[in-house]
């Protein structure tokens, strides 16, 4: 119960404690993409693109052998995300 007092007297705290941030100025849609001139920054996006289609692919080719009973027959190869993840996961078991 403590940590759902926490979710909602915290936010007053902030609203009260944070000073008030000047508004950002406004950008067009040309000075976003400007930076993409940079090679750094698409060697960057290109590497995070790699890394996310290879950590999200790998289930797509592990899935069917961890479900074949030579294997271990492991019902479920979804990956959870921190403890909500997990509780979600355990509590459909």
């Amino acid at each position: 119960m403590a940590g759902h007092r926490a979710r909602v007297i915290g936010p007053f705290g902030l609203l009260l404690k944070l000073p008030a941030l000047p508004a950002a100025t406004a950008s067009t849609l040309s000075q976003k993409l400007t930076i993409l001139g940079d090679g750094h920054v698409l060697v960057i996006l290109l590497v995070s693109l790699l890394a996310a289609i290879a950590s999200l692919g790998m289930y797509t080719f592990i899935a069917p052998l961890l479900a074949d009973p030579a294997y271990g027959a492991v019902r479920s190869v979804t990956p959870t995300c921190g403890s909500g993840g997990s509780a979600a996961y355990w509590a459909a078991s």
